[in-house]
């Protein structure tokens, strides 16, 4: 398979050069998916560990009623690993998880550009080096990108991305991952992604909190899992191997290209530096049962969410990342509970481009489920375009086309009639608006589309479906109406 088109993940083939914990889970993700996974070390007894660890995640998916034996066993059948970079040569798409060393990267680069097909695409997992970086030492710098996964690789499903500017590749790098199972999150090129930057500050600020007497790292661990999300930084960081080094060279590279007072926020704090060489554990398991005082809290927390609220502002103030993108970073690739930008939608993204077109996305992947924030959002969200005088047309979708109905977990914690009876009237109201409209809303749907979302495509003016587009209403197979005026609107 060549070309642009791609539309089935068994028609993939995907190369991964390196085999530690983002190769391999990388390699356990996208052959799940159905690719063809070519994994490449130097190493045959990295690989030899790196399929020994793919078994046992497909072993513990198993045990989890995740997969079923034999899918377990043909998902590895997937995997081919090698030494030679000729296994290469028919790739579609090769991502090196490899190093973070340019010059071992460059290495690597030139050795993929000598097999494989002049349409080969080529990522880059880095946290502190550039595209342009890397891709001025390619033969063909138009196909070179950065595609940063999180950790762990083989569940996370964002994946940062910086394009090429060539807008076929760029398509079908965004299709690919789409097909993989990533959510690509497009980002501008800079030292360290955007990830980083938050995560990695995260760190640096904690362990300056420590020194100035806050808390102890048990605490100031505590405090942020409590408060913030993500486990705690400090535990992320015994549970990532590595990390340490890894944050230690994020941190001299901001440091290194900010001024002033963004630059002394980077500036590592020396008990970091000491655990990137040691490689010492910050916490032990008794650690997570740490109390702390109400005062520590406020003060610890107050802090850390200044520091976040001003470098999220900054990136989005110079372009390198959209404002609900950032967001849906801290949310789902480094488990925040809240925005570090405040005041904007979760799970509803809105664009408004130059023809006065505004595209308006539910944005909750895989299958987009319509729960009731969504519904509320999308509700303001239209009112506001409604009365904009500049908003010409509306396109509704959801992320890759897709619009799920309800959202299941939500109707399964539903305990009494009248929550039972209250719960389509959102759905209603929102139908009901969109239908009364004066500016065009046109549906586009390249995907399933079922049961609620299916009735707010019905809402709309118009619909558009692409070639993957699946429309129905499966819960009458339940003895369930669709409850949302779908009855009524195909009546009359």
């Amino acid at each position: 398979m060549s070309g642009i088109g791609l539309n089935r993940e068994d028609e993939m083939k995907i190369g991964i050069v390196g085999s530690g914990s983002i190769g391999r889970g990388l390699a356990y993700a996208f052959a799940g998916k159905g690719a063809e996974i070519v994994l490449i070390d130097i190493r045959p007894e990295a690989l030899e560990a790196a399929m020994e660890e793919i078994t046992a995640l497909g072993t513990k998916a198993v045990a989890k009623g995740k997969l079923g034996v034999e899918q377990a066993f043909v998902l590895a059948t997937r995997i081919r690993t090698t030494t030679d970079y000729a296994d290469l040569a028919e790739c579609d798409l090769v991502i090196e998880a490899a190093t973070e060393n340019i010059r071992i990267k460059c290495d690597i680069l030139r050795e993929i550009e000598k097999v494989v097909r002049e349409d080969c695409l080529i990522g880059f997992t880095t946290s502190s080096l550039t595209r342009t970086t890397i891709a001025e030492k390619a033969e063909h710098p138009e196909r070179c990108y950065l595609t940063h996964p999180f950790f762990p690789a083989w569940r996370n499903p964002v994946m940062e991305v910086v394009l090429t500017g060539n807008e076929v590749n760029d398509r079908r790098l965004i299709d690919l991952l789409t097909l993989l199972g990533k959510v690509p999150i497009v980002v501008q090129d800079s030292p360290c992604l955007v990830g980083n930057v938050l995560f990695c500050g995260l760190m640096n600020w904690a362990l300056e909190m420590v020194e100035m007497g806050w808390g102890t790292v048990a605490q100031v661990n505590a405090i942020l899992a409590d408060r913030l999300g993500g486990g705690g930084v400090f535990r992320v960081h015994d549970s990532i191997p590595g990390s340490n080094l890894l944050t230690l060279v994020c941190l001299q590279t901001l440091a290194e290209h900010l001024n002033g007072w963004f630059k002394d926020l980077y500036v590592p704090r020396a008990e970091l530096v000491n655990h990137a060489e040691s490689n010492e554990l910050w916490l032990c398991p008794d650690d997570d049962a740490t109390s702390y005082s109400r005062e520590q809290e406020e003060r610890v927390i107050k802090m850390m969410w200044s520091k976040l609220e001003i470098i999220s502002d900054r990136l989005v103030s110079v372009g390198i990342v959209s404002a609900f993108d950032l967001n849906w970073i801290a949310r789902n690739a480094l488990g925040f509970m809240a925005n570090p930008i405040r005041g904007l939608t979760k799970d509803v993204k809105v664009e408004v481009e130059n023809a006065g077109i505004a595209v308006v996305t539910v944005f909750r992947p895989p299958v987009n489920p319509l729960c009731t924030n969504a519904l509320c959002e999308l509700a303001e969200e239209m009112t506001v375009l409604e009365e904009n005088p500049e908003v010409h047309g509306i396109i509704l979708s959801g992320f890759n086309g897709t619009l799920a109905g309800a959202d299941i977990g939500e109707l399964a914690a539903l305990r009494s009639a009248t929550e039972m009876a209250e719960f389509p009237l959102r759905g209603q109201a929102l139908g009901l608006q969109i239908q009364r409209m004066t500016t065009p809303v046109v549906a586009v749907i390249d995907g399933p589309c079922l049961g609620g979302g299916a009735e707010l495509a019905m809402s709309c003016h118009f619909r558009v479906v692409g070639l993957k587009a699946v429309i129905g209403w499966p819960e009458v197979d339940l003895g369930i109406i669709p409850g949302n005026g779908t009855p009524v609107r195909l009546t009359f």
